[in-house]
């Protein structure tokens, strides 16, 4: 019995069948990695890309402040627990591509007394990974709001009535 060996060159060097074998082994061992299966056959958790997206609310009432009461979702507690007037938090809000992702944010809204006047909510949506915008934002505050972009973050800005 005799055994064959094949090499092709390829840049000057030599590669032998077995070396060829093991390269496509490796790129297989990659695309199911990718694809989201291990190399026992099981379907494991599908990959995705981790980014943050940034999200800032920014208090420019006269006399209102923001006191933060809880967050649901993809996201970090804000690093502020009270947004005073003519101040703002941010958010970063975790996009998980190809999904869906978003935080939901709730504020109970005061006037310079401390008496409780309204709440804010508001939800922090990030589409397919990439795309971004405020959702669902809500209060029974005298307070109106629209929508901006600051320093690469979507803005929701809330001002008097």
């Amino acid at each position: 019995m005799t055994i064959n060996t094949y090499s092709t060159r390829i840049s000057g060097g030599s590669w032998s069948g077995l070396g060829q074998i093991l390269i496509l082994f490796i790129l297989l061992v990659i695309v199911l990695q990718t694809l989201g299966l291990s190399p026992t056959g099981q379907i494991a958790e599908p990959p995705t890309a981790l980014r943050t997206y940034g999200f800032v609310i920014d208090n420019q009432t006269s006399g209102y402040y923001f006191n933060y009461v809880s967050i649901n979702g993809d996201a970090q507690p804000p690093a502020l627990t009270t947004v005073p007037p003519q101040g703002n938090d941010r958010f970063e809000v975790t996009a998980k591509f190809p999904n869906d992702t978003s935080a939901t944010v709730y504020y109970n809204i005061s006037d310079s007394n401390q008496r409780n006047i309204g709440q804010l909510s508001f939800t922090m949506s990030v589409y397919v990974g990439i795309n971004t915008r405020f959702d669902a934002i809500t209060t029974d505050a005298p307070i109106r709001f629209s929508e901006g972009y600051y320093y690469q973050a979507n803005q929701l800005i809330v001002r008097n009535i």
